[in-house]
């Protein structure tokens, strides 16, 4: 009896080739999970965040002044000329109608500027201004009354101006009304003392031609973007987006 004991603690303390495999092939896999998750994240070398092929079959690899304005690399012979035609609606000047120039008339009667490109220069991003005698070119200003439209949640727009300025015009109508940029000087040191110099822009609505705006008129100057990259957003199904 106290043999048969002995045999059957045995038996229980001492485990079997399987159960030994099961253990083996548990630590095994929880050591490779565990070094999963400690695993540094992969870095990326400037050579990666520099890749001028980011973009796919898409990317134009150019570094000179029109690069921002060239069609992506992939586009056939059609794709190339409906292209060229929504780029020449881009960079010409619109004109006041009636014109003998129908399919580019009909500018106004107030705006921001004649063409897309005086705003968004080579399909690249605005300048904003340098000082006070520079044109605003590619600056405009949104502006909103406090209180959010019922319908879209947006910024309330202005009942008279609406939600933008726009400071020019055809001949014979007034702007809405004209920008003065002003520059302040703000001095001050970095930790280790050496000085430095900001410069903050303060921007003032004059000549409105629609009576003056409120005290609590909300006013956003706003520096026109770049241009490409929207496409390769635009390229990817809402559908996928919303499953991530």
């Amino acid at each position: 009896m106290t043999r048969q004991r002995s045999q059957s603690k045995n038996a229980a303390e001492i485990p079997s080739r399987r159960h030994i495999a099961a253990a083996a092939l548990t630590f095994a896999l929880l050591t490779i999970a565990l070094a999963a998750a400690c695993a540094p994240t992969p870095a990326y070398s400037p050579d990666d965040l520099l890749n001028p092929m980011l973009g796919g079959d898409t990317s134009v690899a150019l570094s000179n002044a029109t690069a921002f304005e060239s069609a992506a690399r992939n586009l056939n012979n059609d794709e190339r000329r409906i292209f060229a035609v929504g780029d020449s609606f881009f960079t010409q000047n619109w004109v006041t109608a009636p014109a003998s120039t129908e399919a580019r008339d009909g500018l106004g009667p107030t705006f921001n500027a004649q063409s897309c490109s005086s705003c968004h220069t080579r399909d690249g991003r605005a300048k904003p201004p340098d000082n006070p005698d520079d044109p605003e070119r590619g600056l405009l200003f949104r502006i909103s009354i406090p209180g959010a439209d019922p319908a879209t949640g947006a910024p309330m727009p202005h009942p008279a101006y609406g939600g933008q300025i726009q400071d020019r015009a055809i001949l014979h109508i007034p702007p809405e009304g004209q920008v003065i940029a002003l520059w302040t000087e703000i001095q001050g040191k970095y930790a280790d003392g050496e000085p430095y110099t900001l410069i903050k822009p303060e921007y003032h609505l004059t000549q409105l031609a629609f009576g003056n705006l409120p005290n609590d008129i909300q006013i956003s100057p706003r520096i026109a973007p770049i241009v490409p990259g929207m496409g390769l957003l635009e390229a990817i199904p809402e559908a996928n987006i919303l499953a991530l």
